[in-house]
């Protein structure tokens, strides 16, 4: 038989095991969107910077822009699969301590 102890141990480690979860998410998401911030940045000075160039740096400046666009995509695409799973019936729930 657990002492009583051990059993509010094993209780507490339940309870804040998803809360660890989803600070570890939280944190991953918005280091993600500030790296997307910062290549809509950088795409927004290239726009700008397109307006006055010459031929040359209009060339290079379009390359760019580009790359950038595949890049917030893609950073888009990391920002909606790092969310966490849905769960879609009452069946994928944890059973009560009860039934443990």
């Amino acid at each position: 038989m657990q002492s009583p102890i051990a059993g509010i141990s094993h209780v507490i480690q339940l309870a804040v095991a998803p809360l660890f979860l989803l600070t570890v998410i939280a944190t991953m998401i918005n280091a993600m969107n500030t790296r997307l911030g910062r290549i809509i940045d950088r795409r927004r000075r290239a726009q700008d910077s397109l307006h006055t160039a010459d031929a040359a740096q209009a060339a290079d400046l379009h390359a760019e822009l580009q790359m950038l666009h595949r890049r917030s995509h893609l950073s888009y695409l990391d920002i909606l699969m790092s969310r966490p799973p849905r769960c879609s019936s009452a069946s994928s729930s944890p059973a009560p301590l009860s039934a443990r």
